[in-house]
C-alpha cells in the first residue's frame, strides 16, 4: 500500500513538471542575457521542490537540496562567479596644484622690502616687476640655489609710478615653477618718506630755507636762518640722525637772515653764504671744515656788494660766487682762501655792439669747476656762454648760443 502510494505521488509529480515545462518556453541564450536565464532555472528547480515536499518531507528536503546542487551546477556553467567583482574607492581622488607663495610687500624710507616663504626643495627665486601701463615686465632680483625668503629694493620715490606698478616671485624647484599673486605699491610711497623736524622749536624760525646733500647723499646740512646756525645730518640705515647743530659767529636772531648752503662732495667742507637785508655788515662766507668727528667754523671770506649765489667743487678746493655781474673764483692754498680770476658777463656781450642790456641772471659748473656756464639776458633775449678755465686763466669760448623769450 505504501509503496504504491509513493508511485502515486512519483507520476504525479512528472505529469506536473511536465505540463510546466510544457506552459513555459524558456528563452535562449541567444535572446537574453546571462543573467536572465538564471532566476528561471532557479525559479524551476524551487517549484519541483515544493511540489515533491507536499508528499514526503524528507523528499522534499533530499530534492531541496539537490535543487541548490542543480542551481550552483547551473551558476558554474553558465560562467556566473559567487560574489560581486571589487572596484577601488576614487570618489576623493584629484589632482592637486602645488601651494602658491604669498608675497609681502613694505616700505620703510627709501626701501621696498620684500618677504615671501620659501618653497621645498627650492632651487631659484625671482622677483619680477610688473608695469601696468606698458605691459612689461622685468626681473629686479634672482637668487639661485638657496632658500631665500628676504629681498629689499631703494624705493627712489622721485622716478617710481608708484599707481602702476606691481610685483610678483616666482619659486622654482627641480621639476616646476609657481608664482604668487601680483602685489602692487599704491599707497607705500608716504612710508618711504623720511621727515626731519628741528630739536627744538622757535616762533619765527624758517627751518630747512635752504638745504645740502653732499655727493652720496648720507649728509645733510639743514639752514635755521633766524638763528644763523644749522643742523647736520647723518643718515644711517634710511634714518636720518642729527649729530651736530652748529651756530655762526656773531650771528643774533634776525628775521631777515637768509643762508645759502654748499657741500663738497665729502661733506668735509661746509660753505655758508649769509645775507640779510636788515644787517649788511653781517653778510659773509663761513667755511666749515670737518675736524675729527665734528665741523667748526675756521674761515670767514667777506662778502661782495649783492652776492647771489655760490657753488663749492668736489674737492672743496674752489669756491664761485656770483657777484653782479661777475663770477668770482676762489680758491683755497696752503695760506688759506684767497680771490682768483673774475669773469664778467659784459666781456661776452661785448663781441656783439648792438647789445645795449645785459644782466647776469644765473650760472652753473662742473664738479672741479674747470667749466662754467652763464645765463645773462640781452635785449629782451636769454644767452648761455661757456667759460672754460685753463691753467688757472678764464677764457670765454667762440660759439655762444641764443634762445628767443616770448
Amino acid at each position: 500500500m505504501k509503496n504504491q502510494l509513493l508511485r502515486k505521488n512519483h507520476l504525479d509529480f512528472r505529469l506536473a513538471q511536465r505540463s510546466s515545462l510544457q506552459s513555459t518556453r524558456l528563452p535562449t541564450a541567444a535572446s537574453v542575457g546571462i543573467r536572465q536565464v538564471q532566476p528561471i532555472l532557479t525559479a524551476l528547480v524551487l517549484a519541483c521542490s515544493l511540489t515533491a515536499c507536499s508528499a514526503d518531507r524528507p523528499n522534499a528536503s533530499a530534492s531541496a537540496s539537490a535543487s541548490a546542487s542543480a542551481s550552483a551546477s547551473a551558476n558554474q556553467s553558465i560562467g556566473l562567479a559567487d560574489s560581486e567583482p571589487d572596484f577601488a574607492d576614487l570618489s576623493g581622488d584629484a589632482l592637486e596644484a602645488p601651494p602658491q607663495p604669498a608675497l609681502t610687500l613694505q616700505a620703510t624710507p627709501g626701501t621696498l622690502n620684500f618677504s615671501w616663504s620659501a618653497a621645498e626643495t627650492q632651487s631659484t627665486a625671482r622677483l619680477y616687476r610688473y608695469d601696468a601701463l606698458t605691459g612689461l615686465e622685468t626681473v629686479v632680483f634672482e637668487s639661485v640655489n638657496d632658500d631665500q625668503q628676504r629681498h629689499s629694493i631703494q624705493s627712489q620715490v622721485h622716478s617710481t609710478a608708484w599707481d602702476r606698478q606691481q610685483f610678483r616671485i616666482e619659486l622654482c624647484t627641480s621639476d616646476d615653477c609657481v608664482s604668487s599673486q601680483r602685489v602692487g605699491s599704491r599707497g607705500l610711497v608716504g612710508d618711504t618718506i623720511s621727515t626731519i623736524s628741528p630739536a627744538v622749536s622757535v616762533q619765527g624760525e624758517r627751518y630747512g630755507q635752504a638745504i645740502a646733500l653732499n655727493a652720496s647723499g648720507t649728509l645733510a646740512a639743514i639752514a635755521r636762518p633766524t638763528q644763523g646756525a644749522l643742523d647736520l645730518y647723518i643718515r644711517v640705515e634710511n634714518q636720518w640722525i642729527l649729530t651736530q647743530s652748529v651756530v655762526l659767529d656773531g650771528l643774533s636772531f634776525s628775521a631777515d637772515r637768509q643762508l645759502q648752503i654748499s657741500q663738497s662732495g665729502s661733506g668735509d667742507v661746509i660753505a655758508i653764504l649769509v645775507t640779510d637785508s636788515n644787517n649788511p655788515l653781517t653778510e659773509r662766507i663761513s667755511i666749515l671744515n670737518r675736524l675729527g668727528e665734528g665741523w667748526f667754523e675756521t674761515e670767514s671770506l667777506l662778502a661782495m656788494q649783492s652776492v647771489e649765489e655760490m657753488s663749492l667743487s668736489y674737492q672743496g678746493d674752489s669756491l664761485l660766487v656770483r657777484s653782479g655781474q661777475d663770477i668770482v673764483f676762489h680758491e683755497r692754498t696752503f695760506m688759506g682762501w684767497t680771490e682768483g680770476q673774475r669773469v664778467n658777463a659784459d666781456s661776452a656781450s661785448a663781441l656783439d655792439s648792438s647789445i645795449e642790456q645785459n644782466q647776469l641772471l644765473a650760472f652753473a659748473s662742473d664738479s672741479t669747476h674747470t667749466k662754467v656756464v652763464t645765463l645773462r639776458s640781452s635785449n629782451h633775449d636769454l644767452v648761455l656762454d661757456t667759460w672754460k678755465r685753463v691753467d688757472r686763466d678764464v677764457s670765454t669760448m667762440s660759439e655762444t648760443t641764443w634762445f628767443l623769450t616770448r
